[in-house]
């Protein structure tokens, strides 16, 4: 199983700026349903994409078994919609984990990427130039917060959560759902993965307890960020 089978994780050709297109349509939460690759089919995939303000966060799994053999990745950075149907990526920080792969480890940090996209209702489709695809459902919120960490950033919507992180040790990237009762936070996260070293470990539908006191996040027997803006 190849990187280029997740968002981002392809070559692309990346061209300079041109006109905007008018109008945002694909921002707010989306849930990944599925990706599509011409010699493999549809498989399904895992995890949450938000569009906020002009900047993106995403953490997505391939959902097939055995778990720990399957691709993931996370990202976070900024986005711009231009003319054509294309989104390009600025990303700031991320990563893609390829444990079936040769490389285990991809860095996709302080790059730049064109995917093509489409919108048909309540679905989103982004295609890749290698041919792959991912299909995306739109999520429905009434409130979203990006918090920008020292190393990484939170997203808090009405009970969703994106975390992408780059702790000293490794990575840490995580997406689901969760609780909050004044500084105590419950991540329930669908998929989970953290990296340190050359090892990976991933987890799928548990609980994992935190801090959050609008300065500092303390992730339980983990590491804390500090909230730099």
């Amino acid at each position: 199983m190849k990187p280029s089978t997740l968002f981002l994780a392809v070559s692309l050709l990346v061209l300079p700026l041109t006109s905007v297109a008018a109008g945002d349509d694909i921002a707010g939460l989306w849930s990944y349903e599925s990706f599509d690759r011409p010699t493999h089919g549809v498989k399904p995939l895992v995890g949450i994409f938000l569009f906020h303000d002009g900047r993106f966060i995403h953490q997505a799994m391939h959902g097939s078994e055995p778990m720990d053999r399957q691709l993931t990745d996370a990202h976070i950075g900024k986005y711009q919609l231009k003319s054509g149907g294309v989104v390009q990526f600025d990303v700031e920080t991320g990563i893609v984990v390829t444990p079936a792969g040769e490389t285990l480890l991809a860095g996709r940090s302080n790059t730049s990427h064109e995917v093509s996209y489409k919108r048909s209702g309540e679905n989103l489709f982004l295609s890749f130039a290698n041919g792959a695809s991912e299909k995306l459902v739109k999520v429905p919120t009434t409130k979203t917060e990006l918090i920008t960490l020292d190393r990484g950033m939170l997203a808090l919507t009405d009970e969703h959560f994106v975390l992408v992180t780059n702790p000293d040790d490794g990575w840490l990237a995580g997406s689901g759902r969760y609780q909050r009762t004044g500084n105590a936070l419950r991540l329930k996260a669908l998929r989970w993965f953290r990296v340190q070293g050359d090892e990976a470990h991933y987890a799928k539908d548990e609980t994992f307890e935190a801090t959050f006191d609008g300065k500092t996040l303390q992730l339980s027997d983990g590491p804390s960020f500090q909230v730099t803006k």
